[in-house]
């Protein structure tokens, strides 16, 4: 039978997995695919099947849907715009381009040296039969890339997955390697990451980010620049709270931010995917800060009225 110290520190890991997963799916809404493909992992491997005939899996995931289901009431509320967002994310990060792309930042984000030890990680989990409790982890990147894949999502969604076969990449490497050889490949690994992490992780201030050749790898960073002058300029622009919004494509907004004509705000902001506006028409000229955005000789794109030079 059990300790009780034993039972405690159970219950204690149990509740720290449920409170992260509600924290999770409240702050992006594609953890639910992680969590679905861990399922399954436990699912798909004989030896941590007998886990779901458990209560506390069950458990666990109804709390954390208890935590997510103010999100959820939110979402159904406002017309799911979540879906919105998808549907213009898989609009533009579709086709075989796409995919290709979802693959190659995967495989680039954390470096393409460290790549390589996630992917021994992921090999040992499925021919290692000490490891065979511990396969659900590899069933869960695969399932996850599938999903992902199929539906025309980004390469840094596949990151939560990615980090457990890192550290299983680690840990076999650990057991082979000299301490010395270890150490190297260690120093090789934290310069290599150094030298990759500034293009898909905010690391570097937006001016050095700004004359690096950074932007040029990736566009999502760009979006995350000069959020809360955007957030006040949409506010002056709807006028007043509680108005209805809805979803403006991303391909509006890049096209937005290809003018640079933004004065004093860095042109990422422009391109924001999460951008929602007043379906009624307007234009910027109808900002009230006017050393935001004013622009002249505009052309309108759905209830969106953008530069004549725009590309939409």
């Amino acid at each position: 039978m059990p300790s009780f110290r034993k039972i405690c520190l159970g219950c204690s890991g149990i509740a720290l997995v449920v409170l992260l997963a509600g924290l999770g799916l409240n702050n992006k809404t594609a953890v639910v695919v992680l969590l679905f493909a861990i399922l399954l992992g436990v699912l798909l491997v004989p030896a941590t099947r007998g886990q779901l005939r458990t209560a506390y899996p069950w458990l666990g995931g109804l709390i954390a849907m208890l935590l997510w289901l103010p999100n959820l009431v939110w979402q159904a509320r406002n017309g799911w715009p979540v879906f919105a967002l998808g549907a213009d994310i898989a609009d533009e990060f579709g086709g075989i381009t796409g995919r290709l792309g979802l693959l190659l930042q995967a495989l680039a984000m954390f470096s393409p040296l460290i790549a390589i030890v996630w992917v021994y990680g992921l090999v040992r989990l499925f021919r290692d039969p000490a490891w065979v409790r511990l396969r659900p982890i590899g069933w869960a990147f695969l399932v996850a890339t599938a999903v992902f894949l199929i539906a025309a999502g980004k390469g840094y969604y596949l990151a939560g997955a990615i980090v457990p076969l890192v550290a299983a990449g680690c840990t076999a490497l650990a057991a082979r390697w000299s301490v010395r050889r270890l150490v190297a490949a260690g120093v090789v690994l934290a310069v290599s990451a150094a030298v990759a992490w500034p293009a898909f992780v905010p690391v570097l201030p937006v001016r050095t980010y700004a004359a690096s050749l950074y932007p040029a790898l990736d566009s999502d960073q760009l979006e995350t620049i000069g959020w809360p002058e955007f957030a006040r300029s949409v506010q002056a622009t709807l006028g007043r709270p509680g108005q209805q919004v809805r979803h403006v494509p991303r391909r509006v907004l890049r096209a937005l931010s290809s003018t640079q004509r933004v004065p004093r705000v860095p042109i990422g902001q422009i391109a924001a995917s999460a951008l929602v506006l007043d379906t009624t028409p307007m234009t910027y000229e109808a900002l009230h800060d006017p050393d935001a955005v004013a622009w002249r000789g505009t052309r309108r794109v759905g209830n969106l009225a953008i530069p004549a030079g725009a590309a939409g």
